[in-house]
């Protein structure tokens, strides 16, 4: 197995908005972020890919790109970013067939 096998997919929310990115460590990256952030964030989903996550993200960013706030942030409720996390991952999964 790839390092990239190992990665998760995660939700970090915010107020008004979410990150959507890949780490092995979700947890640890949402305490990374949060020493740099005047809010409260939290981690709102986190899912071991046995798929090509670097692939999920990018269909998840790129399906949000009119949402983009700034860098992985973009202007959607955790529970939009979650259910369009799992539309990535199904998508991604039908292409691997």
């Amino acid at each position: 197995m790839s390092f990239e096998q190992h990665q998760k997919i995660y939700v970090i929310s915010g107020v008004n908005k979410c990150k959507i990115g890949i780490s092995s460590a979700p947890t640890s990256r949402l305490n990374d972020l949060k020493t740099n952030c005047f809010e409260e964030l939290t981690l709102a989903y986190a899912s071991e890919l046995h798929t090509n996550a670097r692939l999920v993200e990018r269909v998840c960013h790129r399906l949000l790109k009119d949402k983009k706030l700034k860098g992985e942030w973009f202007n959607i409720s955790s529970k939009e970013a979650i259910e369009l996390v799992t539309k990535a991952i199904n998508l991604v999964n039908l292409g691997d067939h």
